[in-house]
């Protein structure tokens, strides 16, 4: 159930970036590509300028001007958006999904998940756990 819940969030994601990625450059659309198949692992500048051969100021400028944001922000708050719904469909520990969306860090997953969605983890759990159990209170009326 999760993993069809993830599937239809990144068709739903793809569409909803669709226009911007087809306004941008050919390799900027490639870099979102790449963000999105390979959020799980380690990415840096250097190595995502070696693997597109661009030089990383232009890579990180032409992301910037198509996106809004870094690159890195950008890749930060897509983990961030994963987490939290495996944070809200899941039983996983926090840091089992940290681990899952590409963060080996549980504690700076923690802040940047906090600084994106003004909850703790747990606190997100919690929250979208106690809504879930009033809204099953109000379908059996």
């Amino acid at each position: 159930e999760l993993l069809t819940y993830i599937e239809h969030l990144v068709k739903t994601y793809s569409i909803l970036s669709e226009s911007l990625i087809t306004e941008t450059s050919f390799e900027v659309k490639d870099v979102l590509l790449y963000l999105h198949n390979n959020y799980k692992q380690k990415i840096t500048i250097p190595d995502l300028s070696r693997h597109f051969h661009v030089n990383r100021t232009t890579l990180s400028d032409r992301f910037y001007e198509a996106t809004g944001e870094t690159i890195i922000t950008y890749l930060n708050k897509h983990r961030i958006n994963l987490s939290a719904i495996f944070l809200r469909e899941s039983t996983l520990s926090i840091s089992d999904i940290a681990d899952e969306v590409g963060f080996n860090d549980t504690a700076y997953f923690a802040k940047l998940f906090r600084k994106y969605m003004h909850h703790t983890p747990s606190g997100y759990r919690q929250r979208y756990y106690a809504l879930s159990q009033l809204h099953k209170v109000d379908e059996k009326g």
